[in-house]
Parts: C-alpha cells; sequence; structure tokens
C-alpha cells in the first residue's frame, strides 16, 4: 500500500501531499508554480499540517508528477540592472540617495529660512520620485523571467498584468543573439527566439546575463529525444 507523505512547499511553504513512491522526482507546487523536487534537501516531509490549513493532494496516477526522465528546469534568468544600464543605475541611484539625504537635511537647518527649506523640499521630492523609478525598474526585471527546461523556453513578464510565452526546443525555427560593443563588454544581450508555426519573433528577452550561455542550453536539447 502506497503512504502519503507530507511535505512544505521551499519556496512559499504551502503544504503538499505526495504519494511515497513519488519521492525523488519532481512538480509544479499549485500554489506558486515553482518546481518543487521531492527529495530531502528540497521539500522536507512533516508530520502534519498545522490546523486549518490548506493541502494540496499530489498523486501519481493523474498527470501532476514528473519523473525524472521528463521535464526538468535547466536555467533561469532575469534582465540585468546594473549590468546592462550600468549609467541609468548609477544616476538614478545617485539622485534618490542625494536628494533625499541632503533635501532632509535641508529642511531641517532651513526650518527658519524659507529659502533653503523650499529648496530642501523640492530635493527630497525628487529623490523620492528617482527611488519610485528604481524600485519599479527592479519590480520589473524581478518580475521578468527567461526560464530553460529539458522541453521548452518560457519567457514570463509583469508583476501586475503577466504575460506567459514559450517555445519547444525541438520547434525553434530562428534563435537570434544580439549584443552591441559594450554588452559584449559587460556580459548582457538580447535573445529572440521564433518557431515554426509563427512568422514573428515570440520570444524577446532583453538584458540577459551571458546570454550565449542561454543559446548553448536551448541548442544542447534539441532533438534529444
Amino acid at each position: 500500500m502506497t503512504a502519503i507523505l507530507n511535505f512544505r512547499c521551499p519556496q512559499c511553504n504551502e503544504v503538499l501531499q505526495i504519494e511515497s513512491d513519488a519521492v525523488g522526482q519532481s512538480v509544479a507546487c499549485p500554489n506558486c508554480e515553482q518546481p518543487v523536487a521531492f527529495e530531502i534537501e528540497r521539500a522536507l516531509p512533516i508530520d502534519h499540517a498545522e490546523p486549518g490549513e490548506h493541502v494540496h493532494r499530489i498523486g501519481t496516477k493523474d498527470g501532476t508528477i514528473q519523473g525524472k526522465g521528463s521535464e526538468q528546469d535547466l536555467d533561469v534568468r532575469h534582465p540585468a540592472m546594473f549590468r546592462a544600464h550600468p549609467f541609468r543605475w548609477i544616476l538614478v541611484a545617485s539622485i534618490a540617495v542625494t536628494g533625499i539625504g541632503w533635501g532632509v537635511w535641508a529642511m531641517v537647518e532651513g526650518e527658519s529660512e524659507g529659502a533653503l527649506f523650499l529648496g530642501g523640499l523640492a530635493a527630497v521630492i525628487v529623490g523620492v520620485v528617482a527611488a519610485g523609478y528604481f524600485f519599479v525598474w527592479w519590480l520589473r526585471t524581478h518580475y521578468t523571467q527567461l526560464r530553460v527546461t529539458s522541453v521548452r523556453t518560457i519567457h514570463r513578464a509583469g508583476f501586475v498584468a503577466r504575460k506567459s510565452t514559450e517555445v519547444r526546443h525541438d520547434d525553434v525555427r530562428n534563435l537570434q543573439l544580439e549584443q552591441s560593443a559594450l554588452e559584449r563588454i559587460v556580459g548582457v544581450g538580447s535573445i529572440a527566439i521564433s518557431s515554426a508555426g509563427q512568422d514573428g519573433l515570440e520570444i524577446v528577452a532583453q538584458d540577459i546575463p551571458k546570454p550565449h550561455e542561454v543559446i548553448e542550453l536551448i541548442r544542447s536539447h534539441q532533438h534529444s529525444g
């Protein structure tokens, strides 16, 4: 008789129930959609779930378990910020830190002097706007990912409205790598992928660190059986 084991997802801490013969295999967590390998070092078995805690039941006969011979995650990359745009990164960060820092000092020192106080207030506003721009930029890169598995390439973007596009390795018709001279020096570039069933480019991932490694990874898994 197959035993039922309780595991916690290491990414979102959600409780997952699996059959004992699924240990050593992997599955996408139904809660956070991140891959979980049911191994001792990845998902730790627990005695039971907390009272009232939601539990996901995962079986081995319903197609939710991916065996070692099926699709596996190979690489996940996010667009680079500093490496791809060093001048913008330094400029925005400097404006945010200097504006807020000097502005607060000027407002405190110029409390009795209208001109200095107003100058400090303006500097703080500029600094806060720059900090907000930097934060939104970081969110966009954090929630944009190029994921390569043993079967396909998946590009996901957006932290409010999510967009996901995927192309199977065996269906790739056009695989492009674009790098300027500066991008070659710092090690970033853009990857564009289209499949045989589409006329245009389906995936365009910009500012990817070490893009040649991603290209080689995709090519190495084409027509792999």
